[in-house]
């Protein structure tokens, strides 16, 4: 489910609200705001839910785990594009550090934003570290 399922889901149930809001330079949007349920629901998630396991399914490490079946250059492409979205990522997070590092009353959403600039410079850095493995020569097997 995207972003923009989600929303909708949660309006549906009423815990947030969304209105339109139109431009005349740029595309309109839709702007979402808690409702009360839906910040009685969050406070109750906050205050009582388990942190619990996270979940990732990440569809690029499945081809790479299949990786076998695909020829190199596959697969260099596969990490070259991968490579290009995590720096990306990584940069817009920075973005939003920067922007936030002069409002001490947002080092929370900071620090969320500095996980991800950790995460998508885990995933260049393992990169880095994998690609001479996965597109160079296969070494060979001695018995």
């Amino acid at each position: 489910m995207d972003d923009i399922d989600e929303l909708a889901h949660l309006e549906d149930l009423g815990l947030v609200q969304g209105t339109e809001l139109s431009n005349e330079r740029y595309p309109n949007k839709r702007v979402f705001s808690t409702t009360e349920q839906g910040e009685a629901v969050l406070q109750r998630w906050l205050d009582e839910s388990p942190v619990g396991e996270d979940r990732v399914r990440n569809q690029f490490l499945v081809r790479i785990f299949f990786g076998d079946r695909v020829s190199a250059e596959r697969l260099g492409s596969l990490l070259d594009a991968y490579e290009a979205a995590a720096t990306a990522r990584r940069d817009h997070y920075a973005q939003v550090v920067a922007t936030l590092a002069d409002r001490p009353q947002s080092r929370f959403r900071a620090a969320t934003a500095m996980y991800g600039v950790s995460q998508q410079q885990a995933q260049i850095d393992w990169v880095a570290e994998v690609r001479a493995l996965l597109v160079g020569p296969v070494p060979s097997q001695s018995s």
